[in-house]
This record gives structure tokens, C-alpha cells and sequence, in this order.
């Protein structure tokens, strides 16, 4: 009997989420998720997927085979081609606007307009922004992603706001990313993420949130809550922070000298990461250009 009536309950909710599916895809309602595992970097873009972003602006959004936010690009580079490769987070990602209005398509149009034709050559801009990244994935990306395209300059996009809390596993709440941490004068790469159940995790439910549309709503309303919830723990540890320490440097004051021991080892480990990507730059005898994106401050 109760095999029976588990059969029943299991043979209705699989026929629920199936019309449920029929009937999402009938209306062309869905969230479409754009994100993916990686083992390099935590996470990356998923190649070939598209659809609208409406979670803050409205863009139609496409990701290249290469997961890019871009366009399609030749792996190898085209004759009298001169290279941008740019470096970032959410702000080079810029799902928030069309293609032709992120910072580095008018980047690319504007030197192309200005530059190019002085100059008897043509510019071309890689973009290899993703949500969340901080610089330690940013250098990640450059050594294992970025070199195939041979760019001939790398623009890195720091944003001020996020990056120095984004390379530190004290302050950042993501933990499935890989970090570097402090280690006789130099850095030291931890990214024993991969190994976690949290990871596996991801690798297993990220394809069927991608292709099931019933539970693309479902992973917008748990990611909704888990938002909330780290947003209050990051709160919450801004002021256990400032308790222990009534020379902690809060986010509103990035641009004064750090004075807690946790923003001081934050910088530290940032400015080994430029100079780790300076080196990296400098090794392939390409250009190396390091800009601020915007923030309230």
C-alpha cells in the first residue's frame, strides 16, 4: 500500500512539473539562467544560452560558444586586427543594457571611429566580464581563458566597490570561488571549493535549471531569500567587525587607508593579484591598463 500510494504521489508531481513546463513554454514565460561551474573559477557563463534579462534594466541577452557576453569571435585573430581583452564583473558583463550600450562596445566603436583608420588597422573588444568576479578570477581567466585570443591589451576593470571584499574569504559571502591567501610574502591559491558539496551541488542542478523553465521560477524565489539572507550576514559582520575593531574601514570609506587587520590583509592580497596579472601581462609582452568602474562613493 504504501509503495502504491508513493508511486501515485511521485507519478503526480512529475506529471505536474511536466505541464507546468508545456504551459510556461506555451506563454514563453521563464527566467532564463545564464551561469555555469567551473572548476577554474567557480563559475563562468553558459555557452549558447539567451533570452531576456528584466532583473535590473531589460536587455536581450546572448552568450557566445566561448561563454562570453559577446559577440562571436575567431580564435585566432585576424590580420591587422588590434585586440582589447577586457577584464571585470557585473560591470563588463552588463546584462543590465543591449550589447551595443556596454562600456566596451562603445569602447570599441568609438577607437574603431577615432583611431583605426589613422591608423590602417582595426580594434576589437573581447569581453570577459562575469557577475561576481573578484581579481583573483579575473587573473584566473587571463592565465587559462584570455591568451588563446591573443589580445594585444588587457584592460582590467576593478570595481572598487565589491573586488577587495570579493578577494578576501573572511569577507565574502560566495565561498564556492577560488581564493588566494597570504603565504611567506607571497599569495598561495586555495581552491578547495572544487571538492565541496556545495560545488557538486551546483554542478548537478545548474543544467536542469537552465533547460526546465518550472524550475528556473523556483531557483528565482530560493535565490531571492538566500539574497536576503546575505545581505543581513554581511550586516551583521560589518558590525561585528566594527565592534572588535572601532577602526574598521566600512565600505564607505574604501578610499581612506584600511585600518582593521581584515580590510589591511583584503589590499594586501589585491595588490599582489595586479601585480600577479602585471607579471602575467608583462610575460607575453602585452599591454597592461588598470581602471576604476563607478560606485556611490
Amino acid at each position: 500500500m504504501f509503495m502504491k500510494n508513493f508511486l501515485l504521489f511521485s507519478f503526480s508531481i512529475v506529471f505536474g512539473l511536466f505541464v507546468g513546463e508545456i504551459a510556461l513554454r506555451i506563454v514563453g514565460f521563464g527566467y532564463p539562467f545564464f551561469w555555469d561551474i567551473d572548476k577554474i573559477t567557480g563559475g563562468s557563463l553558459a555557452p549558447g544560452v539567451e533570452g531576456w534579462q528584466r532583473d535590473e534594466g531589460e536587455a536581450y541577452i546572448k552568450i557566445n560558444s566561448f561563454g562570453q557576453r559577446d559577440e562571436e569571435h575567431l580564435i585566432e585573430k585576424p590580420f591587422g586586427v588590434y585586440r582589447v581583452a577586457v577584464l571585470g564583473d557585473s560591470y563588463s558583463e552588463a546584462m543590465h543594457v543591449d550589447l551595443k550600450a556596454t562600456f566596451w562596445k562603445i569602447l570599441e566603436s568609438k577607437l574603431n571611429y577615432d583611431c583605426s583608420s589613422k591608423r590602417n588597422f582595426k580594434i576589437e573588444v573581447l569581453n570577459f566580464g562575469v557577475t561576481g568576479f573578484g581579481t583573483a578570477q579575473e587573473y584566473l581567466t587571463l592565465k587559462h581563458k584570455v591568451w588563446k585570443f591573443d589580445p594585444d591589451l588587457i584592460v582590467l576593470a576593478v570595481t572598487t566597490g565589491n573586488d577587495i571584499r570579493n578577494n578576501s574569504k573572511i569577507l565574502e559571502p560566495e565561498k564556492l570561488r577560488p581564493f588566494y591567501y597570504l603565504k611567506n610574502g607571497g599569495l598561495e591559491l586555495d581552491n578547495s571549493f572544487k571538492d565541496s558539496q556545495g560545488f557538486t551541488l551546483r554542478k548537478m542542478l545548474y543544467p536542469v535549471i537552465r533547460n526546465f523553465r518550472v524550475f528556473q521560477i523556483a531557483h528565482r524565489y530560493i535565490y531571492s531569500l538566500m539574497t536576503a539572507r546575505i545581505q543581513k550576514e554581511m550586516a551583521e559582520q560589518e558590525e561585528a567587525i566594527r565592534t572588535d575593531d572601532k577602526k574598521y574601514n566600512k565600505t564607505g570609506e574604501l578610499y581612506n587607508p584600511p585600518k582593521s587587520i581584515v580590510m589591511k590583509e583584503a589590499w594586501t592580497i589585491t595588490e599582489k593579484l595586479f601585480l600577479l596579472i602585471r607579471d602575467e601581462v608583462k610575460s607575453k609582452k602585452k599591454q597592461l591598463l588598470v581602471v576604476t568602474l563607478s560606485n556611490p562613493d
